[in-house]
């Protein structure tokens, strides 16, 4: 006869919660492996985000929230997929990003919204 675990509704958001903060290690080591492997102090990027540089420390050690707009900034900054970065382990980002050309100073002069627009419809009819 099988016998079945009833999970609680406090173990369902438990186990939601401790997923979440995987996931959310998981990015922040990704950015500081993003980061080192482009050759930038972590002052080059927090200047480039318009941060300071112990704001963007805490980012990368995962003690504050990354706002979407300062994924936005990090994606150009650091010039790699956020899709990408939310979606997978760092092996299969930094591949495709050995081989590639880096300037040392990010383009800036483009606008986020139409990178906004997109990854709120990707989300929205995933």
């Amino acid at each position: 006869m099988k016998s079945y675990t009833v999970k609680t509704k406090d173990m369902r958001n438990k186990t939601i919660a401790e997923e979440a903060t995987k996931r959310k290690l998981m990015v922040v080591n990704n950015i500081r492996k993003l980061r080192e492997l482009r050759g930038l102090t972590r002052e080059a990027v927090a200047y480039e985000m318009d941060i300071s540089p112990s704001g963007y420390s805490k980012i990368e050690r995962g003690e504050v929230e990354i706002s979407l707009h300062r994924l936005f900034v990090l994606e150009r900054v650091l010039q790699f997929d956020l899709m990408q970065l939310l979606q997978n382990d760092i092996a299969d980002v930094i591949s495709p990003l050995k081989n590639s050309n880096f300037e040392e100073k990010a383009p800036f002069q483009d606008t986020y919204k139409e990178r906004y627009i997109q990854l709120l419809r990707e989300v929205i009819n995933s």
